[in-house]
């Protein structure tokens, strides 16, 4: 009787119930009930390079213009407090982000709520992302 009686304990305690609750789990992953962590996983990824291709886009576009302007600025660094056009010349790269941020919500978004890092408008990104252009034009023009 007391073995009885200590398995009925057992099955009242937090491990069992956890333990439980992981092997119904499973059996519904192998069933196909639930998708799997790395499904998830995943998918959660592909939606952050989505979002990620979003907020870069139109970076891409504004460097990338086709009217041959130069870029940058006295100051062309540092986050972008607001869309509003400041007192000193911080460059065509940043009036145009502002412009177009005016329009477009996405730009707007990722200019004045992204962290330092995360703006994707340092003279550095604009290099990388010019002579990313750079060699796509020369890729078609000798192809």
């Amino acid at each position: 009787m007391e073995e009885l009686e200590a398995f009925h304990e057992h099955q009242l305690t937090d491990y069992d119930n956890d333990c439980v609750k992981a092997a119904e789990n499973l059996l519904k992953i192998a069933r196909g009930e639930i998708p799997s962590v790395d499904v998830v996983l995943n998918s959660q990824v592909k939606q952050q390079i989505e979002d990620n291709r979003k907020r870069f886009l139109p970076i891409i576009d504004t460097v990338c213009g086709r009217q041959g302007l130069a870029l940058r600025g006295d100051r062309d660094h540092g986050s972008m407090q607001s869309l509003e056009d400041p007192v000193t010349n911080y460059g065509n790269f940043r009036a145009l982000l502002r412009y177009r941020a005016n329009g477009d919500q996405t730009p707007a978004n990722q200019l004045l709520r992204s962290g330092r890092n995360a703006t994707h408008i340092s003279p550095t990104i604009q290099n990388e992302v010019i002579n990313a252009c750079n060699d796509l034009i020369l890729a078609d023009f000798f192809c």
